[in-house]
């Protein structure tokens, strides 16, 4: 196997503390192996089927994420449907040629026929056919690798080609990431025909085990909250499957970019296990006009995608949240202008400075503390902000609407130890005391905190790691944001970026 010389790790914890993660690639006549932290991640075949495609997969707590057949025979699972290959792209029609089924498929069809009748079956075959890697890339964070694909009819005539960007992202270990963005073309001198078909697009075969049909407590659910059967046909931002693989929750969301073709997409969700988002089928799987496509000379449309491969379900992983991240539907604004505080509200200013860009937050003489809230009241958001030490016993934190409810950083006064990223409630405490954030936060320098309120649920997040979702029973609906200097202690902090983004 030839390893190609693309690794580089995140290397320590420098000047702020991150997901360490390390991707690396290796290539060979068959294909890529892409490995996170030096173990596989997942496999780009390019020469076993009809078409190139991921397989496997492994999710973040170890599990294959997608069914093994039929490449690999596994006891209990279900055997269909041989063209649902891991994580593959095709279409049912492409110039009259079909790239979604494979050879495999026809098998049964031409069982009997006479060689003539089994020509013709086999002759609608069509094939995609990988012709090079234009980059293979690693960075701290992500790995990138970019293919290109040439599509044939039965004969090996050009029909169609594509441009695909593979991204690989690891951004907690609760996390793991396939992004896809395909570019389809015309090659040159050639129209390129793509039908209405309900099996068309690009498609992952989940686990047997979190299939709806396993009856093992599989839940298949969208964007809009159609679960199961009812989720077919429907049009939505992702979709989700979630259940349990070796005794842990589990699950595979599938995003939909506001930048791909005909978004939001529709959606050919399957029961037995298969996920397809497919933008061609607006009347086979949709409910509006002929979707068919014709591309010529320069003209071409792009296919934006995210795989989330996640622990839990698509509540404990803020599934919606993910893919408002991935969406970049929403945009920060600044709450801090850095030089004063217009917009802010403040019963003790002499805890506060603005200077270069930087909140300056201590306590003042006589040790009073104070709460500094936005003269703005906000129902749900996301708040974030860069957070650093500085001297004494940190002890302070984020409001969420009101004076009341709060998202800790710092040390508790009643627990003695650092709860950062935790809430606290009055009359409860600290319901949640897990130690996720300790795993990330750097006490030397600058620390980046998002918390996410949406309805009665906070989320929060320390340096891209996910610390804990909790649901609060005593939260009101809408309310200012503020950020506290505790009182009875001597302790001063900075932050800056301080940005909120409406829901």
């Amino acid at each position: 196997m030839k390893s190609v010389l693309l690794l580089l790790a995140s290397i320590g914890l420098l000047t702020s503390s991150v997901h360490a993660a390390s991707f690396e690639f290796e290539t060979d006549d068959s294909g890529v192996t892409v490995k996170l932290n030096g173990e596989l991640f997942t496999r780009y075949v390019t020469d076993q089927a009809n078409k190139p495609y991921f397989y496997p997969i492994i999710g973040p707590t170890g599990a294959h994420m997608t069914r093994h057949y039929p490449m690999k025979d596994v006891e209990g699972e279900r055997q269909d449907h041989p063209h649902h290959r891991g994580i593959n792209f095709g279409h049912h029609k492409n110039n009259g040629y079909n790239t979604w089924l494979e050879l495999k498929s026809l098998e049964k069809k031409i069982e009997g026929k006479s060689p003539e009748e089994a020509q013709k079956i086999l002759s609608v075959m069509g094939y995609t056919v990988h012709t090079g890697y234009k980059s293979l890339k690693v960075a701290s964070d992500h790995a990138v690798m970019v293919v290109t694909n040439d599509y044939t009819d039965h004969d090996g005539n050009w029909i169609m080609k594509d441009e695909r960007t593979y991204t690989f992202r690891a951004p907690d270990d609760d996390s793991r990431i396939i992004d896809v963005d395909i570019k389809l073309m015309a090659p040159p001198h050639v129209l390129t025909h793509l039908a209405d078909q309900k099996d068309a697009g690009l498609s992952i075969r989940v686990p047997h085990a979190i299939s709806v049909d396993a009856e093992q407590g599989g839940l298949l659910i969208n964007s809009e909250g159609d679960t199961n059967i009812d989720s077919w046909g429907k049009q939505a931002n992702w979709c989700d499957y979630n259940g349990t693989i070796d005794g842990q929750k589990v699950g595979i969301a599938f995003m939909n970019h506001p930048a791909s073709f005909r978004y939001p997409t529709f959606w050919h969700a399957r029961t037995y296990g298969l996920l397809t988002a497919n933008a061609f089928g607006t009347k086979s799987v949709g409910s509006e006009g002929d979707g068919t496509i014709t591309l010529s000379g320069d003209e071409y449309i792009r296919l934006k995608h995210r795989f989330l491969f996640h622990k839990g379900d698509h509540k404990s992983a803020d599934i919606e949240g993910a893919w408002e991240e991935y969406a970049g539907k929403y945009n920060y604004t600044n709450l801090f202008n850095g030089k004063n505080f217009a917009g802010w509200n403040s019963d003790n200013e002499v805890c506060w400075e603005a200077k270069d860009g930087i909140l300056h937050a201590k306590n003042d003489p006589e040790q009073k503390g104070d709460i500094l809230q936005t003269k703005k009241s906000y129902k749900d958001f996301v708040f974030q902000a860069d957070f650093k030490f500085g001297e004494g016993r940190i002890d302070t934190g984020i409001f969420l609407r009101d004076t009341k409810e709060q998202i800790q950083i710092g040390e508790s006064g009643s627990l003695k130890r650092d709860m950062t990223a935790l809430p606290y409630i009055p009359g409860k405490g600290y319901p949640i005391q897990n130690t996720n954030a300790q795993e990330v936060f750097d006490m030397e320098n600058w620390n980046r905190i998002k918390v996410r309120v949406k309805g009665n649920t906070y989320t929060t997040y320390l340096n891209g790691k996910k610390v804990m979702s909790y649901e609060s029973e005593t939260i009101i609906p809408e309310g200012p944001i503020g950020i506290q200097v505790h009182p009875k202690r001597e302790m001063s902090l900075q932050y800056r970026n301080i940005m909120v983004r409406e829901l």
